[in-house]
């Protein structure tokens, strides 16, 4: 059961409980859940919904709510607002239905739509007692693991975006060189210091930012 159009994929909790209900009374179709914040979405997302659709006849995602988020990841988060992480996951083919859930855990959903499987990551122990398991299980359905192949984080892609201008590292001169200058430039539109990847005699004034493409101004330090 694969929906074409991603808007119609975003459902409420009324509506998702209908399509459940005629899905499973009508087709006898078996449901699965995933649950997720999708922050950033990379490879280790797209592994665990594909898998996760090849457990059950529909997969349904629900995606925690900037409210939500901001109490599991801090203040900071998210990166992207709820609508535009339903819209990204919605366009996925693996996924049928999408909804945003206002809780930081989906035993609510799980009451209400009693799915038959729920989708555990590569970073949930697949035999713990979670609530959210003991919520499943009351409901008679059971824990599937979907490991992923390779670990992703949402924090640690953050993380290296905010190191970029340190990346990459110098290339320390030989110590039998004479002592040289390494230049240090300071972006005007950024203010981030922009460090080139090797040191230098080189006297330009001048060189490109690499995170917001303005020339940054040359402050000349002796090593």
């Amino acid at each position: 059961m694969r929906t074409s159009h991603q808007n119609s994929k975003i459902l409420s909790l009324e509506q998702l409980k209908e399509r459940v209900q005629t899905g499973r009374e009508d087709f006898g179709f078996s449901f699965i859940l995933a649950n997720g914040i999708f922050d950033i979405l990379h490879p280790g997302h797209i592994e665990y919904l594909y898998k996760a659709s090849r457990s059950a006849d529909v997969l349904i995602v629900a995606i925690n709510s900037d409210r939500a988020t901001s109490i599991i990841k801090g203040n900071t988060r998210p990166i992207l607002e709820e609508e535009a992480r339903a819209t990204l996951i919605s366009s996925l083919e693996c996924v049928d239905f999408v909804i945003i859930v206002d809780d930081v855990n989906m035993i609510k959903i799980i009451e209400e739509i009693k799915p038959n499987f729920l989708a555990r990551g590569a970073d949930c122990d697949t035999l713990s007692e979670s609530v959210e398991v003991m919520a499943l299980k009351k409901c008679g359905g059971s824990p599937t693991g979907t490991g992923i192949s390779k670990p992703y984080s949402t924090t640690k892609i953050i993380d290296k975006i905010k190191g970029f201008p340190n990346y990459p590292p110098y290339k320390k001169p030989d110590t039998n060189q004479e002592l040289i200058t390494t230049i240090e430039y300071t972006c005007p539109m950024c203010m981030r210091s922009v460090y080139p990847p090797y040191y230098s005699n080189n006297t330009a004034m001048t060189v490109l930012c690499p995170v917001c493409k303005c020339l940054a101004t040359a402050i000349h330090k002796m090593y």
